[in-house]
């Protein structure tokens, strides 16, 4: 007797409890980071805003051109044609 593959059922249900335990460590997480982000929301509305300032001045100064550009240089052909294929 060999080791059978597991059928298709038992493996929806390995996933389905694996994702309810992962949710719950979700919720948690997400709970810690709310709570970190609500005490230093004054902190976290200015760099958003720097953020946003930023990547407004660099797309109008065609930095993403540029960026877009050295990022075609490195990366493999096989990226290439799937971010194209759409």
């Amino acid at each position: 007797m060999g080791v059978r593959p597991p059928s298709g059922d038992s493996i929806e249900v390995v996933t389905l409890a694996y994702g309810s335990s992962s949710a719950d460590r979700g919720r948690r997480l997400s709970g810690r980071v709310r709570g970190w982000v609500m005490v230093h929301m004054d902190r976290v509305k200015r760099c958003f805003g720097a953020s946003v300032l930023l990547l407004g001045l660099g797309i109008l100064l065609g930095a993403d051109k540029w960026l877009e550009a050295q990022l075609l240089q490195v990366m493999p052909q096989g990226w290439i044609n799937l971010t194209t294929l759409f």
